[in-house]
């Protein structure tokens, strides 16, 4: 594999030439007149970059993690043993390699992003709902990440200069923040602002770097409990502390959170696989995905265990708290150095890109991927106060979570429309006009509308609990509990019902798929045996703002 450093753009030029509106590009797809920009085009052949390989690194990136590892040994702290934790964490990343898969081929065949691609089932107007419900949870994703990358850069920091430990604190309790954390919350900020640069394309270089660095630290932090231990932690001869219905309860959030954690990412996930090299390549994902999450889950519960024995019976969930034990500095520094490039990987990753690309659809007269991005960065890293979402906003937090009430039927009607009722076969064309056969009544689909309402509605309840403990809902709020997992399914069978009783008559259901290729072939665009031909009309640089064609 060869490495190579991204390009490193000329910011001083791109001050100087920048206008508010993007020049009007001539789209591959959209008719005249439709405003559009060439990051929501279709992907030309010569950019579909990621194999196998970039896919097991991406996923490396994206689940190795402070926060994947926190995730995994807190399953214990609700009572669970650490046989039940790998056991859940197994169920889990299979449930939610389901979605991945499935919407991840949408991307690879079509070659779109997920807000073009969701127009296919949603309808080209009421598709600007999941795409703004996508972007609000992505900023506000990105700011907790943020904050958490924040958290390890505070420790590295601390190993170069042990005085910025005593930095003496002028902030009051309420701020829900200290000065040395949100000293060390600014420099990651800036530290992480200049991957915001790399295009989609050229990630795979920082997936490898990460791919390497994060799962040795992690191994290594692991070893060093078991060994400090000595041995495997009381944890292993421990069983759960929870029995009954608290058992089934414990089980069934442990594996909601496991998923709900992805969700976003199983709805977009076709903003990812349309960089994919073929059709085949994102189907690696199936296995590695819940290898990846096996993986991280033992770390996470064997360190935890291993800690309790030798820190006076308290389990550290962290793994920059068991780090901040040692004595080594440079052992900190290294190993908070990896965390914090696996904040910044999977947040580059996971949130910046997809908010960014879902701006780009909704205002492409003034918003590209690179624009999307530091939107992402301001509003999300600031606006969005994650300090005040992690330390003293458990209400909202819950509120959040709440969010996968609609991400789960979205991902579902998604899916069921690709499969099930289109049959696979999308007029990419059509996508792109506003007055095509995915216009359906008024830029609606009424059985999709119908679908979220039915599927939506029975997790009110427990949404509503959760908001406010007072309010008794009974047993009902059961369905809150796997509310992602509820929506996916129920959204399945009730979207397929109501397409196969009411079919479509708009024009929506088409007897063959037509590429953007084909459609450029067949307007006399032709193709040398390399496609160079019809890459130059698809293609364009992504992040380019030339004043003299505004």
């Amino acid at each position: 594999m060869r490495f190579q450093l991204p390009k490193v753009p000329n910011i001083k030029q791109e001050i100087n030439d920048f206008r508010l509106v993007l020049p009007q590009m001539d789209s591959s797809v959209a008719p005249p007149g439709v405003r559009t920009n060439t990051d929501t085009d279709p992907v030309p052949a010569s950019k579909r970059t990621w194999g196998k390989g970039t896919w097991i690194m991406y996923w490396c990136s994206d689940i190795i993690t402070v926060s994947g590892w926190q995730k995994a040994a807190s399953m214990i702290a609700l009572g669970l043993d650490w046989r039940q934790a790998l056991i859940v964490t197994t169920v889990g990343s299979i449930l939610l390699t389901i979605p991945m898969v499935l919407n991840g081929k949408i991307g690879s065949v079509l070659h779109i992003p997920f807000p073009i691609a969701i127009r296919a089932s949603h309808g080209y107007h009421f598709a600007k709902f999941p795409v703004v419900s996508r972007i609000i949870t992505a900023w506000l994703w990105f700011g907790v990440q943020s904050w958490n990358g924040g958290a390890a850069l505070k420790l590295m920091i601390g190993a170069i200069w042990p005085s910025f430990k005593t930095l003496p604190n002028h902030v009051p309790a309420s701020a829900g923040f200290t000065t040395q954390s949100m000293v060390a919350y600014f420099l990651y900020w800036l530290l992480q602002l200049p991957f915001l640069f790399i295009h989609p394309t050229k990630l795979r270089h920082v997936f490898f770097v990460k791919s390497v660095a994060v799962p040795i630290t992690g191994l290594a932090t692991m070893a060093w409990c078991i060994a400090k231990a000595g041995g495997g932690g009381e944890m292993f001869k421990a069983g759960p502390t929870v029995h009954g219905s608290d058992f089934s309860s414990a089980w069934l959030l442990s594996m909601t959170s496991l998923i709900g954690g992805y969700s976003t990412v199983a709805l977009n996930i076709p903003d990812f696989t349309r960089y994919s090299k073929d059709p085949i390549s994102q189907y690696v994902q199936a296995p590695v995905l819940p290898v990846l999450y096996l993986i991280t889950a033992l770390f996470g519960i064997v360190a935890a265990s291993a800690t309790k024995s030798f820190n006076n019976g308290v389990v550290l969930w962290s793994p920059l708290d068991i780090a901040a034990l040692w004595d080594s500095r440079a052992a900190v520094f290294f190993a908070s150095s990896a965390w914090c490039l696996a904040q910044i990987s999977c947040n580059v990753s996971a949130n910046s890109i997809a908010a960014a690309n879902d701006l780009a659809t909704l205002f492409p007269k003034y918003i590209n991927i690179r624009r999307g991005q530091i939107i992402t960065a301001l509003l999300g890293g600031w606006a969005m106060a994650p300090f005040k979402i992690l330390s003293s906003a458990k209400v909202f937090l819950n509120f959040i979570s709440g969010y996968a009430i609609v991400l789960g039927p979205f991902a579902g009607i998604m899916c069921a429309d690709f499969y099930l009722v289109k049959r696979q076969f999308i007029d990419v064309p059509a996508l792109y006009d506003p007055r095509g056969v995915y216009r359906f009544h008024g830029g609606f689909n009424w059985r999709c509308v119908a679908t979220l309402i039915l599927t939506v509605t029975p997790n009110l309840p427990g949404l509503i609990n959760v908001m406010n403990p007072k309010i008794h809902i009974g047993n009902i709020k059961w369905v809150y509990s796997v509310s992602w997992l509820f929506g996916f399914i129920l959204s399945i069978i009730i979207y397929t019902g109501l397409s196969w009783a009411f079919p479509d008559t708009t024009g929506s259901l088409v007897d063959h798929t037509t590429l953007a290729e084909d459609y450029l072939a067949e307007k006399g665009v032709q193709s040398s045996p390399s496609g160079e031909d019809l890459d130059e009309k698809l293609e364009g640089d992504a992040y380019a703002v030339p004043a003299s064609k505004v």
